[in-house]
């Protein structure tokens, strides 16, 4: 079950979980979209309260004009072999006829790209480990709380994990995840997040 929230309820919920706040704390990842352009959105703010229930959630972003612009998309993958469940980010633009484009939050744009996964591909995928290690786990991911600094055109989508649960009897199986997602034309916006990060 999902909860989209405003960012002062999201402000008052940290100031009263200390604990919260404080896991939240960690490395800043910034990666540059492979779409490049002018386009600034209507900034906004998305507060996901995700499991297993509902596995997909949409929001409707919109350009700086009001234009219907991007299709935001949270997305449940279940785990398959080796691998643990985890969620995915995705935003992709609006195309004639209601079509939907490629994902826009990855390094790595679409067309023939023969071997070449760069891990800036994964910067939107949520993967619940807290030291990733591609020899151990079978895939390059980033640290589940990290914050994700994404440059979309000439905004940006920042993601932050807040909290997550793997169940205890079957580890590899996500439970729940919490996770904000905002959408601005500044960099500066992501100050609030957590503050004090590097970006790396």
């Amino acid at each position: 079950m999902w909860k989209p929230i405003s960012g002062a309820i999201l402000y008052l919920t940290l100031m009263w979980s200390p604990g919260l706040f404080q896991q939240s704390a960690g490395k800043v990842f910034y990666v540059e979209s492979w779409k490049r352009g002018s386009t600034r959105i209507c900034e906004t703010d998305f507060f996901y309260q995700l499991d297993r229930i509902t596995r997909r959630h949409e929001a409707v972003i919109r350009d700086a004009s009001g234009t219907e612009r991007y299709r935001l998309t949270v997305r449940f993958l279940e785990r398959e072999g080796n691998l643990f469940d985890s969620w995915v980010v995705e935003l992709r633009e609006k195309l004639d006829g209601g079509r939907l484009g490629p994902n826009l939050l990855g390094s790595e744009g679409p067309g023939p790209s023969g071997d070449y996964f760069p891990k800036e591909n994964q910067i939107a995928l949520l993967y619940p480990v807290e030291e990733p290690n591609f020899l151990r786990y079978g895939i390059d991911v980033y640290p589940i709380r990290a914050k994700r600094i994404i440059k979309v055109e000439s905004f940006y989508v920042i993601i932050q994990v807040e909290d997550y649960k793997l169940d205890r009897e079957e580890p590899k199986r996500l439970e729940k995840i919490d996770v904000r997602i905002q959408l601005s034309n500044s960099i500066e916006g992501a100050k609030h997040l957590v503050g004090g990060d590097t970006l790396r």
